[in-house]
């Protein structure tokens, strides 16, 4: 109902609920759970309806961009400038070149940058940044495998002894149905 902008009433909420099996209670039950959950009473002219407290909207807000952040994450990340007529990217310095003149090669996952000379300054710390954190990022991956394997090993492991353990009981039962 908030997606299509309509006026949410407790009714129809109600509703809406029963429709989609979510809740089976009365309207006054309703009504007296809302405000509780982060809804709030707004009028407009005769009717009042149902709007989302303000801290909600900011969570909510917060959540959306949090989201949209995790999924922008496997952009190409670049340095410098972005070109309007192209996804490459040129320096500070170049970006009154021609499109056809940027001095840039996009490759799968990330854009490597070629600058003219007197531009090679201003990208070296910012490449070695990039390095350090390309081999930071290799070694976490190696952690994190290694913790996959440990995990691996330390279920095999518990795998073996509840066998063993079980082995132990049906040999006790043997030992105990021929005496």
């Amino acid at each position: 109902m908030y997606s299509e902008k309509k006026h949410v009433t407790i009714a129809n909420l109600n509703k809406t609920l029963k429709e989609k099996e979510l809740a089976s209670i009365s309207n006054s039950s309703l009504q007296r759970v809302l405000p509780t959950i982060g809804f709030k009473y707004k009028k407009d002219g005769n009717r009042r309806f149902l709007v989302e407290q303000s801290s909600i909207a900011l969570l909510r807000t917060k959540f959306l961009r949090s989201y949209n952040d995790y999924e922008d994450r496997e952009k190409i990340r670049t340095f410098g400038y972005p070109c309007d007529l192209c996804n490459r990217v040129i320096c500070e310095k170049c970006n009154s070149l021609q499109a056809q003149e940027i001095r840039v090669i996009p490759s799968s996952n990330r854009t490597l940058v070629y600058t003219c000379p007197e531009c090679k300054p201003l990208f070296k710390e910012s490449l070695q940044a990039f390095k350090q954190i390309q081999s930071l990022q290799q070694e976490i991956s190696l952690h994190k495998k290694e913790i996959s394997n440990l995990k691996a090993r330390v279920k095999n492991t518990e795998n073996e002894l509840q066998l063993k353990a079980n082995k132990a009981d049906m040999d006790k039962d043997r030992a105990a149905e021929k005496r």
